[in-house]
């Protein structure tokens, strides 16, 4: 059977030359390059580190297509006095696995609420009746570990190991092994994960995971919206040289940007709180032109 193809109309001699001068106008103006990414300052973000008077390092996750968030990522490696291969306690910032088990295995519900018992806590913020959500944002270890007991070590060795997180050793107490091991997370897993947290790319549902995101956003400033969580190993335990963190992402209009940072702590040396450790992060991603402030 023929083909029938569509007629064509044709052009006037005056509109064909009308046209042609149009795109020989085009071709010869020059073309504007794509308004790309700041470069990565990584010298200045080393310094961050120094000029704090501490070592650390911090990994930064960009998706390689700006526009798809689950595109492979690039990552920007920062380091100055630490290596972030290197694995060490992951303290609270187990709590992103922590929770999403518990609620996943039905060991907590979201609006539940950790009765105090009245005795003394390490913290005053612990010293309260703490909903899921404000437990996991003052990182109140007595909650999480009746959470973990909960759960129990043979559901918890197993999930973890499932997860991959860090070298996924749970050990045989199940309400200590993330403050005083065996389990041990570097800079760069700590990354890879919360972004797997931030696109849901996780067995878990997404009503858990949503509770979790709400638990962890900080801030909404005009230029991104921090999700993240903290904590320092060596605050409730002897581990020398102790390790703040700060770890999370943030969304821009650029599209997301996940981060770990990890601030080495010695038991002797300056003591860094959350306020500090945000603030370097934060400067880590301007310098990195992961976000922009001003």
């Amino acid at each position: 059977m023929a083909v029938a193809f569509r007629s064509v109309p044709r052009f006037s001699e005056a509109l064909l030359l009308s046209v042609l001068a149009l795109l020989a106008a085009c071709a010869s103006r020059p073309v504007e390059p794509a308004r790309s990414r700041a470069r990565p300052d990584l010298e200045r973000a080393r310094s961050r580190f120094s000029q704090h008077g501490v070592t650390g390092a911090s990994v930064v996750l960009t998706p390689s297509v700006v526009s798809n968030p689950e595109s492979a990522t690039q990552a920007i490696v920062i380091e100055s006095g630490d290596d972030a291969g290197r694995r060490t306690i992951p303290a609270s910032t187990l709590e992103f696995p922590n929770t999403l088990i518990g609620l996943e295995a039905g060991a907590v519900k979201p609006d539940e609420v950790f009765r105090w018992d009245g005795k003394p806590r390490e913290f005053g913020a612990w010293e309260r009746d703490l909903a899921l959500v404000e437990a996991f944002r003052v990182s109140c270890l007595p909650c999480y570990q009746e959470l973990a007991r909960r759960v129990g070590t043979g559901l918890m060795r197993r999930l973890v190991r499932e997860l991959g997180y860090g070298n996924s050793e749970v050990g045989d107490t199940v309400d200590v092994f993330w403050i005083d091991g065996p389990l041990k997370i570097s800079v760069r897993e700590e990354a890879e994960f919360v972004r797997r947290v931030s696109l849901g790319d996780l067995p878990f549902g997404v009503d858990h995971l949503e509770t979790l995101w709400a638990s962890m956003k900080l801030d909404e400033a005009s230029a991104y919206r921090l999700f993240a969580k903290t904590d320092w190993a060596g605050m409730t335990n002897r581990v020398d040289p102790g390790v703040g963190w700060f770890v999370g992402w943030v969304e821009t209009p650029e599209g997301p940007r996940f981060f770990a940072t990890r601030v080495v702590i010695p038991q002797d040396g300056p003591k860094t709180d959350l306020t500090f450790r945000k603030r370097l992060t934060l400067e880590l991603l301007k310098d990195v032109g992961a976000i922009r402030l001003r």
